[in-house]
């Protein structure tokens, strides 16, 4: 695993998330994290998890050379858990998981031991540490309804530059308003319920906009509490957001 250099963790980080004082940032949290989800979600975290395999396999299938020459970058990744799920599928794809959180990533570590082309590194997923251009598949799971509005367009400037045009991103991440209407005031609750900072911000975020212009959208799939949608990025799209 790569860290950081020690450095101050943005502000919108240091907040306290899930009614856990220490946020994202002790050993304790990051050891219990994938049991709390699973108890609020009723067991159905991991099957939500495993929904963007689907995308991921469409992906793979129109990448000249398949899992074996493909690069794929996955943005809060924190412990690792879908990344497993993707080395189990796809053992030669060369995986790259970035996180904020030093605890997160040791579990991540352990969890990826027995896999090769795994690389984990300490970094916001505002500022990658790579070069323009240089994956073919981008995932962010349950990661942008953690992120206020102003970090989340820095985001999707970074994966416009990390992304290879005709590249695919994937998101899965919590229900928005409207996309299943008997879930709306559920949607209006669960910030207050288990204090969500940006949350009731993302349920209204256009995400289309957000990644436009030049992300073409492949599919949108309700998973239970989630949504899974993948883009593909235009061929002809070639602006990228100089690395800062």
């Amino acid at each position: 695993m790569t860290e950081a250099p020690a450095e101050r963790y943005p502000p919108y980080y240091r907040r306290k998330f899930h009614f856990q004082t220490d946020g994202y940032l002790s050993e304790a949290s990051a050891e219990r994290y994938d049991y709390q989800v699973e108890v609020l979600f009723g067991g159905g975290a991991a099957a939500m998890r495993r929904q963007g395999l689907v995308p991921l396999r469409a992906a793979l299938l129109l990448h000249q050379g398949g899992a074996s020459t493909a690069r794929l970058l996955d943005l809060g990744c924190g412990t690792g858990e879908f990344l497993r799920e993707v080395k189990r599928n796809y053992p030669r794809l060369s995986v790259t998981g970035i996180d904020l959180s030093a605890p997160y990533l040791r579990v991540a570590e352990r969890r990826l031991a027995d896999w090769s082309r795994v690389r984990l590194v300490e970094a916001a997923a505002e500022a990658i540490p790579a070069s323009d251009a240089s994956f073919d598949i981008v995932t962010a799971l349950y990661l942008f309804h953690e992120l206020p509005g102003n970090v989340r367009q820095a985001v999707a400037a970074e994966i416009r530059r990390v992304l290879k045009p005709g590249g695919t991103l994937i998101l899965v991440d919590s229900l928005q308003t409207g996309d299943e209407p008997e879930y709306d005031a559920l949607l209006d609750y669960f910030p207050y319920a288990f204090h969500e900072p940006y949350y009731a911000s993302y349920v209204r975020e256009d995400l289309d906009r957000l990644f436009s212009p030049g992300f073409l959208r492949q599919m949108t799939v309700p998973a239970y509490f989630s949504k899974v949608v993948s883009w593909r990025r235009d061929e002809s799209d070639s602006r990228s957001r100089p690395k800062m």
